[in-house]
């Protein structure tokens, strides 16, 4: 039976319980048989990996690879995953260098099939810190079952440094976060912003967005969002903001939350 997270409260509050006993949780969440099984098998075999088609027709293997950058919905896309590995990030025409959403970019970047031998993945420090993102992903993802704010918060978190700190101007940061989804979504509901923002000019959205920034940061660069307090003071943006105010599903006991606080 696979851990289900533990959410007692929504909102800022929740929030702040679910950062007190991450650790706790995530832990047991990750000696689940369901997760160990799949990181196990993938840092055992990707060793031997030496071609995209050799991840692209292992789906336990692709399964953990894809999971690792949020990519899973392209599992059944072999063809172009293969075209992803592939074409690697080294030609500014590359496959990877032209799609809006960058996680496909940092998948292809990682296993370097485009690169030397011994710069590619089966090295096992990057074996580890995929197997290590694969987790925490499927994580957020057992939060989101329970509330979908906290994952989209998880997500935020995790993701927000990496991803603007590739980018090398304030533009290039804007169109990485509208590029992918859940931090689009974060972002829109931080700044209040409707769904039908998704409709105007590409350029126009990227004002928007920068013009938001400026009214409760004083930057119009998404890169002030990296500091700590400016990350912590978005969430809360985000929670003032979200429509869901209580978990998916029925309020857990009062004594399980006060034993993962003790625990955390």
């Amino acid at each position: 039976m696979t851990f289900q997270p533990v959410v007692p409260f929504g909102g800022y509050a929740g929030w702040k319980f679910l950062q007190q006993t991450r650790v706790a949780q995530e832990a047991t969440f990750r000696q689940s048989r369901a997760i160990r099984d799949q990181t196990e098998y993938f840092s055992r075999n990707i060793l031997a990996v030496s071609t995209p088609d050799q991840i692209v027709n292992d789906r336990r293997l692709l399964t953990v690879a894809l999971g690792a950058f949020g990519l899973d919905d392209d599992l059944n896309h072999k063809f172009f995953i293969k075209k992803v590995l592939a074409d690697g990030t080294a030609r500014t025409d590359a496959l990877a260098n032209r799609l809006a959403d960058k996680s496909y970019y940092r998948l292809s970047k990682t296993f370097g099939f485009d690169r030397p031998f011994l710069d590619k993945i089966g090295l096992p420090p990057q074996t580890k810190m995929l197997a290590d993102q694969f987790a925490s992903r499927k994580f957020a993802e057992a939060v989101g079952s329970v509330n979908e704010d906290m994952r989209l918060a998880l997500n935020f978190s995790n993701d927000a440094v990496s991803l603007l700190s590739e980018q090398r101007t304030s533009d290039g940061r804007w169109f990485a976060i509208m590029g992918n989804p859940p931090l689009r979504r974060f972002v829109e509901l931080a700044f209040n912003l409707p769904l039908s923002i998704g409709g105007i000019d590409i350029d126009r959205q990227k004002e928007v967005f920068a013009e938001r920034s400026e009214r409760f940061f004083g930057s119009r660069d998404p890169s002030v969002f990296i500091g700590a307090e400016q990350k912590d003071r978005m969430i809360q943006l985000f929670f003032a903001n979200s429509t869901q105010s209580s978990p998916n599903i029925g309020q857990v006991s009062g004594s399980i939350a006060l034993q993962l606080l003790q625990t955390g």
